[in-house]
């Protein structure tokens, strides 16, 4: 049996960072998943998807937990509660240089 905590997060590419972390999840104990799934929230509301994608793809869930940094955390603007759920809002994250360029042609 593979140690759960030795699981690498690997995908191509950002748009499929979430699914590989839900992957890798289910096969960590509930302790380990909450402080895993704390950091990668913290690293989404920080710096985005594309963010997210770097810090955490190709590593293994050990050096992900091994290598965060509480001090760092992003704190919510709004929190709350409503019908049961709770919720936190936090500041966007800064844009992708990449992802505001829509008319960009390239040269030949």
């Amino acid at each position: 049996m593979v140690d759960p905590v030795g699981a690498r997060i690997s995908c191509g590419c950002s748009d499929e960072i979430v699914q590989a972390i839900n992957t890798v999840v289910r096969g960590l104990a509930p302790d380990v998943r909450r402080r895993f799934n704390t950091i990668a929230l913290q690293y989404l509301a920080r710096y985005g998807v594309d963010g997210l994608y770097q810090r955490l793809n190709n590593r293994t869930v050990a050096d992900i937990l091994a290598d965060y940094n509480p001090a760092d955390d992003v704190k919510p603007i709004a929190s709350g509660d409503v019908d049961g759920v709770r919720y936190m809002l936090y500041e966007a994250p800064p844009t992708d240089s990449r992802s505001e360029r829509t008319d960009e042609v390239e040269d030949a």
